[in-house]
């Protein structure tokens, strides 16, 4: 295995680029996060009602439809 010694100089800055980015990533993970939980904490209500409506909506796309259902002793 190669040390980072003895890697070409294009793979060294690809990897600083890649380790830039994800550190870039986990920040606007964490403001994503605050501007979240700012919001639930300002908007409860319409938070809940998002969270029920897409919960019913979910159940309903996620749900048997009886003419996929098999019948149980028809061939």
């Amino acid at each position: 295995m190669q040390t980072t010694d003895e890697l070409p100089p294009e793979h060294c800055q690809a990897a600083a680029l890649v380790n830039k980015k994800t550190r870039q990533l986990k920040i606007a993970e964490r403001q994503f996060m605050a501007d979240c939980r700012g919001y639930i904490n300002d908007n409860p209500v319409a938070t809940l009602s998002v969270a029920v409506g897409m919960g019913f909506v979910l159940s309903r796309l996620l749900s048997a439809h009886p003419a996929t259902t098999p019948v149980v002793g028809t061939k």
